[in-house]
């Protein structure tokens, strides 16, 4: 029976959820733990897990993945429409999307991000060059933007929450929706059996 209280406790004991932020100051940091080292957070150059979680806490796309089973949600574009053949999409842009520097979210932003990952050939290239080139891509106004693909392509949208946009004034990249408020203070901690890296992301400014 000791045995048996002892192995409940340490349960317990371990089950027991541990902060998720640190106080720096009047600051909250955010904590995340991974196996994984963060090597970049550029999303047009590299696509595995770690870089992923990260990614998520930090940009939003044009569509967001919610709920268990997920479904696709509109996020950076509230709304959009495809042709009966599947290759010509046009996504409507939300009005209060901002950089973390206060610059606004516009189709241009979308255009460079999607243009600037097929030219790099690197991280998420490989799920989209098969079916979109840059000439593909056009700016109908400052909240539309459409994509021509040179075939069809249903699951189109299904890849768009991997692309995210970047400013293409400041070429830096963290699209929030809706805008972010306070300064961004955002720490990543990874756990390694090691060593420990802590990665601190502060907003930038214009």
């Amino acid at each position: 029976m000791r045995v048996l209280v002892t192995a409940v406790l340490a349960v317990l004991i371990a089950a027991t959820p541990a902060p998720a932020f640190e106080r720096a100051g009047d600051r909250k940091i955010l904590v995340f733990a991974g196996r994984q080292e963060v090597p970049t957070i550029d999303p047009s150059i590299k696509y595995d897990w770690s870089i992923r979680m990260a990614q998520q806490s930090l940009y939003d796309a044009l569509v967001k993945y919610v709920g268990n089973p997920p479904e696709i949600q509109p996020w950076l574009a509230e709304k959009w429409e495809s042709s009966p053949d599947a290759r010509t999409w046009t996504f409507h842009l939300v009005k209060n999307a901002k950089f973390h520097n206060g610059d606004p979210v516009t189709a241009e932003a979308v255009r460079f991000s999607f243009a600037r990952t097929l030219k790099l050939n690197q991280g998420p290239a490989w799920m989209l060059s098969d079916f979109l080139k840059e000439d593909g891509i056009k700016v109908v106004n400052d909240s539309t933007i459409q994509f021509n693909l040179t075939q069809p392509y249903a699951p189109f949208l299904s890849l768009l929450d991997v692309e995210v946009p970047i400013d293409a004034r400041t070429r830096r990249f963290s699209a929030k929706v809706p805008p972010p408020t306070g300064a961004l203070a955002l720490a990543i901690r990874l756990s390694h059996p090691q060593r420990g890296v802590h990665y601190y992301l502060r907003r930038g400014g214009k």
